[in-house]
């Protein structure tokens, strides 16, 4: 009786070890993953850089460790096998999962280029005699700009060529030279001509027989009047009509006119107070109050050679409101030169005496002609 007791329970112990030793084999092959944590839970790259998450799956002895990588902006950030590459600005986020668990990180991604905000060129527009040529000055902003390099195009390449800024005239006829940086474009409007403006010597100073007219160009003829310039400023103003509109009364800064401010055609420029009055000295030039085309002005005679220049009576437009004030009676013409804190030195050429012929010192916010003198 004792050892068929003892054999039962033999049997008996075996079977439960079998059966145990089974359940253990079922559980420990479905292990399931019960957590996933990333080793950044946020994020910060610029574009183009890479990032290699580390995942950490529980338990260690989870049947499948496997994690699965997605980017909700695979446009912004895009991951494969843990490995997140930036692509554009924006944020993304990232999700590991693994089983039924999940883990995120969220993905700022910025732009570490600098844009070209803004391209600006010395002259607006430029006239040109077939042969001659001119380099323009280009600045681009901002300064720390990523890539500041400026394409150049000429919409005409028969009439004007451009080539790292270096405008040549080659035909008589309108050209756009564009300038572009960036998303940034900018033109300067060429017009080539094939008889120059010429200048004249007059008491060792040689003058353009034309004032300016807008900026880098001359007026049409010698008894136009050009436009209007308030001191060291490069804004043109129109020489008729009363009113204008935008006129800035405030008075410009700066002790001597700015080259880059010079609205002077290329080869040209303001004249200095010194050159003015070289048109005074009675010694050597004569003056005279006349009528040229049905335009009053007063007119200047170099005594030993006969060279004139007519600088018309266009008046001026007032620092206050920009009135026309004057005009068919007075000339005032810039020097480059300030006097104290808000005047000038310009030219008077009034109808009236020689002797009352002066350069004097106005304020700056006043527009005056200018004439200008060969560089």
């Amino acid at each position: 009786m004792y050892n068929r007791m003892r054999r039962i329970f033999k049997s008996f112990s075996f079977n439960l070890l079998v059966i145990l030793g089974a359940a253990s084999l079922i559980f420990n092959a479905c292990r399931p993953v019960t957590g996933i944590s990333l080793d950044m839970p946020t994020l910060t790259l610029a574009v183009g850089e890479e990032y290699t998450f580390t995942a950490t799956v529980l338990p260690e002895n989870a049947t499948d460790k496997s994690v699965t990588w997605t980017s909700s902006a695979n446009d912004i950030a895009v991951v494969s096998d843990g490995i997140l590459t930036a692509l554009s600005q924006g944020t993304a986020v990232i999700t590991a999962q693994a089983g039924e668990q999940t883990a995120v990180c969220i993905v700022t991604v910025f732009n570490t280029t600098i844009d070209v905000t803004a391209i600006i060129l010395d002259k607006p527009s430029l006239t040109l005699v077939i042969g001659k040529d001119y380099t323009l000055t280009v600045t681009v902003l901002p300064e720390d700009a990523t890539d500041p390099t400026v394409a150049w195009t000429s919409s005409d390449n028969a009439i004007a060529a451009v080539a790292d800024g270096k405008v040549t005239a080659l035909s008589k006829g309108t050209a756009a030279i564009i300038a572009r940086a960036g998303d940034q474009t900018v033109a300067c409007v060429v017009t080539v001509t094939d008889l120059p403006v010429s200048g004249v010597v007059i008491n060792g100073v040689k003058w353009a027989i034309c004032n300016v007219g807008k900026p880098g160009t001359f007026a049409a003829r010698p008894e136009d009047a050009g436009m209007f310039y308030q001191w060291n400023r490069k804004t043109a103003w129109p020489a008729t009509g009363d009113k204008v509109t935008g006129w800035v009364s405030s008075y410009p800064a700066g002790d001597t006119w700015a080259k880059s401010n010079d609205p002077s055609p290329a080869g040209w420029r303001v004249p200095t107070r010194e050159e003015l009055r070289k048109l005074l000295d009675v010694n050597k030039v004569s003056q005279e109050w006349t009528t040229v085309n049905g335009i009053k002005g007063k007119k200047f005679i170099d005594k030993t050679t006969g060279n004139s220049i007519f600088l018309p009576a266009a008046g001026y437009r007032n620092y206050t409101d920009g009135l026309l004030t004057l005009a068919g009676w007075n000339g005032y013409y810039w020097s480059n030169m300030k006097y104290g804190c808000d005047r000038a030195h310009a030219l008077f050429a009034p109808s009236i005496t020689v002797e009352n012929t002066h350069v004097f010192d106005y304020l700056s916010s006043h527009g005056f002609n200018i004439r200008p003198v060969a560089e």
